[in-house]
């Protein structure tokens, strides 16, 4: 898994790092937010991360995006962004951002997102 690049700032809350601990920049589901740790933390310890803000992450080749697609799902399974279109899987979270760049079908297994701030639900 690659990790997410920042590309703009957003806000910042306090989580407790779960079972396995965060990597930083490496995004994770908490209750109902795709949340970017911005430090390392073993598991139960106090993490800061972003909640909101502009991020490159992981996402298949072939999927294609316009600038203002909404609706972007984290597949929990693979840890990659996915279009609208794509069926989520229990655990996955929808509402989880919006493309903040277009990106054709077969360029690239990376796209910017606009994290969406709790506004996410869980299947």
């Amino acid at each position: 898994m690659v990790a997410a690049i920042k590309r703009g700032e957003g806000e910042v809350a306090l989580f407790v790092a779960p079972s396995g601990g965060v990597t930083i920049n490496v995004p994770l589901v908490i209750g109902r937010q795709l949340v970017v740790p911005l430090e390392t933390k073993a598991q139960t310890l106090t993490f800061e991360g972003a909640i909101t803000g502009v991020w490159e992450v992981d996402c298949d080749a072939a999927d294609a995006y316009a600038v203002g697609d909404g609706g972007l799902i984290w597949d929990i399974s693979t840890a990659t962004i996915q279009p609208a279109s794509f069926t989520p899987a229990a655990g996955d979270l929808t509402g989880a951002g919006v493309a903040m760049e277009a990106k054709a079908g077969g360029s690239g297994t990376r796209v910017k997102i606009a994290l969406n701030k709790f506004a996410g639900t869980i299947t």
